[in-house]
């Protein structure tokens, strides 16, 4: 039997039609050299969540479900990765449609033992189709082009290190260790009643593995869709988007200023 090298994280809530899509995705992925795992963690899901997971017991090897009532989405990952068996803790978002050849990238990609962090292609996958404004909401950059409202990312279709504002939580891939070394993540992804104590999530963990040197890389073969629905293509979606934001930031600024 192959060893366990890759754990899948998927932290999710109420959102068991999605996460069957992205348990279907990832029961479609080519074989690697080495076994992964599939750990998904419900935040008090107070849908159908659980039997989705165990109806792709027999599809997926290696699936697991845990179960913690504490909000954030933070909970679900720190729990991901402190049960985690691989040293590649592989991080996605319950709405992550992986592309077959996800996991063969990220093995490529990490045969490198200087490569810590690694993210690829996040393109749009919509529900319906999307308004005519939605497409200036891209940012072109010198390494190709972003949309961080909705974590979407396609940039030059090479090998490369990259900034780590550049890496989300929907496609986010990390050595066990660094991912303890600096520190896990921060709170994010909070209840709207809890939403003041909304931080700035992987960000922090990842800039922090950038102060220490720590090489980021893209690969555009670490493929995603993102599903976008489309009640998150309105101008009031961007309004609420922007108020979470807001709270990350504020967050961010008290902690480094006093800690």
């Amino acid at each position: 039997m192959k060893n366990i090298k890759y754990s899948i994280i998927i932290p999710t809530q109420n959102r068991s039609t999605v996460l069957e899509q992205c348990l279907y995705n990832i029961s479609k992925l080519y074989k690697t050299k080495y076994d992964f795992e599939v750990l998904v963690i419900d935040n008090a899901s107070t849908d159908n969540t659980k039997d989705i997971v165990n109806q792709y017991k027999s599809k997926i090897k290696n699936l697991k479900y845990f179960y913690d009532e504490n909000p954030g989405l933070h909970v679900g990952r720190h729990i991901g990765a402190q049960n985690a068996n691989g040293d590649i803790l592989c991080f996605l978002d319950d709405d992550s449609f992986v592309d077959k050849n996800w996991l063969f990238a990220i093995e490529e990609t990490f045969q490198n033992e200087k490569i810590h962090i690694a993210t690829g292609k996040v393109s749009p996958k919509f529900e319906v189709k999307p308004p005519a404004w939605f497409k200036y909401l891209w940012e072109t950059t010198y390494y190709g082009r972003v949309l961080y409202k909705y974590s979407l990312l396609e940039l030059n279709n090479r090998f490369m290190r990259i900034p780590p504002d550049f890496v989300f939580g929907c496609n986010f891939i990390i050595r066990k260790k660094t991912f303890f070394d600096c520190g896990g993540v921060n709170p994010d992804g909070m209840p709207y009643k809890y939403l003041i104590y909304r931080g700035d999530g992987e960000s922090k963990l990842v800039f922090t593995a950038a102060s220490k040197g720590l090489d980021i890389i893209y690969n555009p073969k670490i493929l995603i869709g993102h599903y976008i629905t489309k009640n998150r293509i309105t101008k009031n979606y961007l309004k609420t988007r922007a108020q979470r934001s807001a709270f990350s930031h504020a967050y961010k600024d008290i902690r480094e200023e006093y800690g």
